[in-house]
């Protein structure tokens, strides 16, 4: 996860524009979602969504 949390560091500290997240989410929250959508989401978008749950850039 590492690597994931040193983007989301570098886009909080670097990012001109006002940078917003949801917040984190657990494990449960992301099993309920790939078995609404019937896939398994990438362990990269898994470890992102764990961290800061979305969010975006205004």
């Amino acid at each position: 996860m590492g690597d994931i949390k040193n983007l989301v560091t570098r886009l909080n500290h670097g990012a001109k524009d006002e940078v917003y997240w949801l917040g984190a989410c657990d494990e449960s929250q992301i099993n309920i979602l790939e078995n609404k959508l019937n896939l398994s989401l990438p362990n990269e978008l898994k470890e992102f969504i764990l961290l800061v749950g979305g969010g975006g850039v205004v």
